[in-house]
């Protein structure tokens, strides 16, 4: 869900019940570096409060806003559709979307986006496709309106997740298999499993939060990953890891316990060093915002 670039600069807010994370990434000379970051507590006056304080600090100078929508009522998957025509692939599009969609909901309910990720020659088109209540899209861009802000771009949580991750950390571009990655935080649990670019196996969201995280969230996961396997292609994770504002230690012990591999915590700003002359504080732990940082990076 995407309007025009405006700026060569852009900031990635992720916004939680109990908190808004934001990032901004520079780039000299191909190395990555974290521009401004941080985490603001949301306090009685709710998100929107904290959006109006930290609009003056990344609206001034032309700077895109990319964001995130998160929810078990989203549905994102990859798709692949024979070479076909621009008119059959809307058709072949709105077929999927509807295939898609949880009962109680109907089409015109739905918000539907795709994104070609590239075309295998005379075989077929792919990409991913995510369709989301309307109501939702709708009442996140409200409030990022009555803040003053105008996101260019929507994105998806766990989506924006592998986009910092993939970029980040070394390895990822040389052959890695599928990776799981656990975004967890205050309200809900992010779920995806990929590889490389454009190799999509998973994504789920789930309403379990970190003080929540007991035996029902492990089964939860073991039951999403069984799903991959069963309707994704998914024959086996070469990696797991653990990450966001309610990841912990003893919960990346209990995963993987659960799951059978290491899951270590993974901090972005382990690959992403702070830039010498940037705004705000230092920061030293960056689990916060790594959904953030991804979405920052989604135009570099």
């Amino acid at each position: 869900m995407m309007r025009q670039w405006m700026s060569s600069r852009v900031v990635g807010l992720d916004i939680e019940a109990s908190r808004v994370n934001y990032a901004e990434v520079s780039q000299h000379g191909g190395a990555l570096t974290l521009k401004q970051g941080g985490t603001l507590p949301v306090g009685p006056g709710g998100n929107a409060e904290v959006l109006k304080a930290l609009a003056p600090r990344i609206s001034e100078g032309g700077i895109d806003i990319v964001c995130a929508i998160s929810s078990p009522e989203l549905v994102v998957r990859p798709f692949r559709f024979p070479r076909v025509a621009q008119k059959e692939f809307q058709k072949a599009i709105r077929m999927e979307a509807e295939a898609a969609i949880l009962d109680g909901h109907t089409l015109e309910e739905m918000v539907i986006d795709w994104h070609r990720t590239g075309s295998v020659p005379r075989e077929g088109m792919e990409g991913v496709l995510a369709v989301a209540p309307r109501a939702m899209v709708s009442g996140q861009m409200e409030m990022f309106h009555k803040a003053g802000l105008h996101p260019a771009v929507m994105d998806v949580r766990a989506l924006a997740l592998w986009n910092g991750f993939w970029r980040l950390t070394p390895g990822t571009k040389t052959g890695s298999g599928p990776t799981l990655l656990v975004n967890i935080t205050g309200e809900a649990t992010n779920l995806i499993v990929a590889q490389g670019k454009q190799g999509l196996f998973l994504v789920r969201d789930l309403e379990i939060e970190a003080h929540a995280a007991t035996g029902d969230w492990l089964s939860e996961i073991k039951d999403s990953l069984a799903y991959a396997r069963s309707k994704s292609g998914l024959k086996k994770l070469d990696a797991a890891y653990i990450t966001g504002s309610g990841a912990q230690e003893s919960l990346a012990a209990k995963l993987a316990s659960a799951i059978g591999l290491p899951v270590p915590v993974w901090d972005p700003l382990r690959y992403l060093p702070p830039e010498q002359n940037g705004s705000g504080p230092r920061i030293t732990d960056g689990r916060a915002l790594s959904v953030a940082i991804g979405l920052a990076l989604r135009k570099l």
